[in-house]
């Protein structure tokens, strides 16, 4: 995967993903979080920020080491296997 990052502002970063073999998907909590790590490993954004997907924002944020990310859970369709 490779994730394109615009940063809005310190509070704010946009993110779209591209996956090999499927394309730009909609959200990616691994990639949202990825790219948030990177931004403050570089003083680009504060603790928390807000990642801006095309289905909705998430809120990223690092304490004691670890990631926590928040945001919606939509339910978009089913399946059987």
């Amino acid at each position: 995967n490779i994730d394109f990052v615009e940063l809005i502002d310190e509070n704010n970063l946009k993110v779209k993903t591209y996956e090999r073999g499927i394309g730009f998907t909609k959200a990616c909590g691994t990639g949202s979080s990825a790219s948030y790590v990177i931004s403050k490993l570089f003083n680009k954004c504060n603790n928390p920020v807000n990642v801006i997907l095309p289905y909705g924002t998430l809120k990223i944020s690092e304490e004691n080491g670890n990631i926590y990310m928040e945001g919606p859970a939509t339910y978009i369709g089913s399946g059987e296997y």
